[in-house]
């Protein structure tokens, strides 16, 4: 391992060139500070923003991927890239997320944001058993290791997805009487992370992009309400 990088397995990139990806359900619905967010980032050097409506996030994350690489190969108006950011359109990151994430120089890097759940308010990253860690649990000042990750802001190396290849992103069921009646044995983020980590890449956290997550509400503020 490179002790001066020691979140990439990768070549360093000295100019980083980012398609921030934003996977939308048919309607195509965005919050607005997500908009502002995505719009204000893609006004950066070298930033290209992406979006697209399926009928399911996998489905929208694999065929963003799918199309830009596709762009890429045959326009000559459409630049090169080194990495994939995936912005949800419920996630409303800090300004600074872009270079928070890039700054660590890690092969797969992600923010994080809130999740309310039957087991209560959680962060959208695990420990490295796998757990999300609750939100009354507070989380490392420096950047950790993740086995699991929500992909609500996921900066990802272009060679990640070559090497773990289509797709990319996957929900994978499972027979819902047999499994007190939860018919999902997998979401689609989850297969990406086991992809990843199968690979060999690490998956790093920076605790300091902590982003906010509507549900219905800002989960951010409710959480506060509840403490």
């Amino acid at each position: 391992m490179d002790m001066d990088r020691p979140y990439s397995k990768l070549e360093r990139v000295v100019f980083p060139k980012v398609f921030l990806a934003t996977p939308m359900d048919k309607n195509k619905n965005i919050h607005g500070e997500t908009a502002v967010f995505c719009s204000y980032t893609a006004s950066l050097p070298d930033v290209l923003w992406g979006h697209t409506g399926t009928i399911s996030p996998e489905m929208s994350r694999n065929t963003l991927i799918e199309d830009h690489i596709h762009n890429v190969a045959l326009s000559e108006d459409v630049d090169e890239w080194t990495h994939v950011l995936f912005i949800d359109t419920d996630v409303v990151p800090p300004q600074h997320c872009l270079d928070d994430l890039i700054s660590l120089d890690a092969d797969i890097c992600v923010g994080v944001y809130p999740l309310f759940l039957k087991e209560g308010f959680l962060w959208s990253v695990s420990d490295m058993k796998g757990d999300l860690i609750p939100m009354t649990t507070e989380l490392p000042k420096e950047p950790f290791d993740t086995v699991s990750c929500g992909a609500g802001c996921l900066l990802i190396r272009k060679e990640v997805l070559e090497e773990t290849e289509w797709p990319y992103f996957k929900m994978i069921y499972q027979p819902k009487w047999d499994n007190f009646g939860n018919p999902i044995k997998s979401m689609e983020d989850l297969y990406f992370c086991n992809k990843a980590l199968s690979a060999g890449f690490r998956i790093i956290v920076n605790p300091n992009v902590i982003c906010k997550h509507y549900n219905s509400i800002d989960l951010l503020k409710a959480f506060a309400f509840v403490r």
